[in-house]
């Protein structure tokens, strides 16, 4: 299967179709992107040795070749735990996957095999669900909001790495939304946000941003209660973008039926809270413009993939990274969401 986003590898069985190494600043190529394959775990295949990336401790980072005549810039000296913003990295997001060694203690925990040292906040049908072993696989408000933190902690913990200027809300922020058009049958100039307000300074359940400090807000929306998708708040274009991985069924015109509390309260909110006061410079007459973005990876219909798509969609934007995979990696990300959220941290 090939298209604009899919870029072909032979890495991992038929199952565990691998997605390639990522730059997070720039577009794939040739020279930023690799494909990390078995070595002596201290030389890469490229005959280098392996050296500490200061980068979400990842130790596969390699240098960029030279080109003669352009005088490189100084080797970066990270401070104080910071990571200097001129550090370009090579990244192959899911390399941790490669190592059946992180699988074993979960694998033999939700088996009821071995106890953890630690407090698991989840229940194995928690789990179950999310692997697509139980309730058909449809992920729940308490999956989405659980690796909505994780995303958020991994944003916060490299402030210098990865791109700063975008947060989410959580799935309720879409539901009060939603209960304020009221099927449009309200009165947008008597309007109560008691519950929307909590939003604007940031939650620190989710560890969501402050709006004013950002430039785009990710909110996760459930159409009609069966049907995940993410919407991408663009403050400076006035701009509402719709990710979804079932696109190629659904009308666009749906969208702007489906989505009015969104296009309608979401700027009179913004208005009536006093958000243009601190962004003074956003404020504008034009209308906010609803656009369902066509090229986004799809899922495999059937599957029941939409959150799991949904949550890969929301930590790529966030992260600014470029789509790099298909709908043949369902199973792939429920395995990797999962690990992650049982370890407590997202790997990179």
């Amino acid at each position: 299967m090939s298209n604009s986003y899919t870029v072909p590898n032979d890495v991992g069985d038929q199952y565990e179709h691998t997605p390639m190494s990522l730059s997070l600043y720039g577009d794939l190529n040739d020279d930023s992107v690799q494909i990390l394959k078995e070595a002596h775990p201290d030389i890469s295949k490229f005959g280098r040795p392996y050296r500490t990336s200061h980068v979400l401790r990842s130790p596969y980072l390699h240098t960029y070749k030279r080109v003669r005549g352009i005088k490189s810039l100084p080797a970066a000296e990270p401070t104080n735990g910071e990571i200097d913003e001129r550090m370009i990295v090579d990244i192959n997001q899911l390399r941790g996957l490669d190592d059946l060694t992180l699988f074993h203690e979960f694998e033999q925990w939700l088996a009821g095999n071995v106890a953890v040292d630690r407090e698991i906040h989840q229940s194995m049908q928690f789990y179950r669900t999310l692997l697509g072993k139980d309730s058909m696989g449809w992920l729940g408000d308490e999956h989405i909001h659980e690796y909505y933190r994780l995303i958020s902690e991994k944003q916060q913990q490299y402030p210098n790495a990865l791109y700063q200027r975008c947060t989410h809300t959580d799935v309720f922020f879409w539901v009060f939304l939603k209960a304020q058009w009221n099927n449009g049958d309200c009165d947008l100039h008597s309007l109560d946000y008691t519950r929307l307000n909590t939003y604007i300074d940031g939650r620190e359940d989710t560890k969501s941003k402050p709006f004013a400090d950002v430039d785009m807000v990710l909110i996760p929306i459930n159409l009609e209660n069966n049907h995940w998708v993410v919407a991408r708040v663009d403050f400076q274009r006035k701009q509402i973008e719709i990710y979804d991985s079932m696109k190629e069924f659904r009308e666009d015109k749906t969208y702007g039926q489906f989505l009015k509390p969104l296009q309608v309260i979401f700027p009179q909110w913004l208005e009536d809270v006093g958000f243009y006061d601190s962004r003074p410079n956003l404020r504008s007459a034009e209308p906010w413009k609803l656009v369902s973005i066509d090229d986004v990876p799809q899922q495999q219909p059937g599957s029941g993939n939409c959150g799991v798509f949904m949550l890969m969609f929301t930590m790529y934007l966030m992260f600014k990274l470029q789509f790099n995979f298909d709908s043949w990696h369902g199973h792939y990300f429920r395995r990797k969401i999962a690990i992650d959220i049982f370890n407590g941290y997202i790997m990179l």
